[in-house]
């Protein structure tokens, strides 16, 4: 939900409005951006394979002049992503697609320990290709799609699974956050309590879990 802030906050100086529609609420660090436009429901998800009506209304209330939807290989599969008139809709795709092999490396016990995190990878890699080319094409209407590496463009396009525009944007670290002046790097060290030979690590994407660091 923070990148989601982070990337809101930088189309509002871009000059654009951006609403947020969720089903997890704002987080605590909505608060530190004023201006944050945030909209719950009670599920982004379409049940039962239908539209999620309450999700549709919040959007057409909201107007708005280009969709993005945060999507994964079994979106195609459960999610509706239609009935949004003529409006441009964009799939922000960061998931990896994993392979049977990959996730066997990773043995039984590992995946099912690990279920929040692998169910959607398993059910993507058993799920027939063919399958997912049929509802992506029935259900998803995107207009276009962005990946995060250029593995994962060549494997949506050698499955058959995309074949409109896809744009990858590698993810990486801002230049805002690059190397600041050392006087500024050591006062905020002496306000946050580190001593000057400690060692700070930051980490830049979800808190929790860390994939993998405990």
């Amino acid at each position: 939900r923070v990148p989601m802030i982070a990337l809101q906050t930088k189309l509002q100086a871009a000059g654009y409005q951006v609403t947020v529609i969720s089903d997890d609420g704002p987080p605590a660090a909505a608060q530190r951006w004023p201006g944050v436009a945030w909209q719950t429901v009670s599920s982004v998800s379409s049940p039962w394979w239908r539209v999620n009506r309450e999700l549709q209304q919040a959007i057409i209330q909201s107007k708005p002049e280009m969709i993005l939807w945060h999507v994964g290989l079994t979106s195609f599969l459960h999610q509706r992503l239609a009935g949004w008139g003529q409006t441009p809709l964009g799939g922000i795709f960061t998931s990896p697609i994993y392979e049977l092999g990959d996730l066997g490396r990773l043995g039984l016990r590992k995946i099912i320990m690990g279920y929040q995190l692998s169910a959607g990878h398993a059910l993507g890699a058993l799920a027939p290709r063919r399958l997912l080319r049929q509802f992506e094409r029935r259900n998803s209407q995107l207009h276009c799609l962005v990946v995060q590496t250029h593995t994962t463009r060549r494997q949506l396009v050698a499955a058959n699974l995309w074949t409109k525009p896809i744009t990858v944007i590698g993810p990486g670290v801002d230049k805002v956050w690059g190397q600041p002046a050392l006087q500024a790097r050591d006062e905020t060290r002496a306000r946050l309590g580190y001593g000057s030979a400690d060692k700070v690590i930051v980490y830049f994407g979800s808190p929790a879990p860390l994939r993998g660091l405990r």
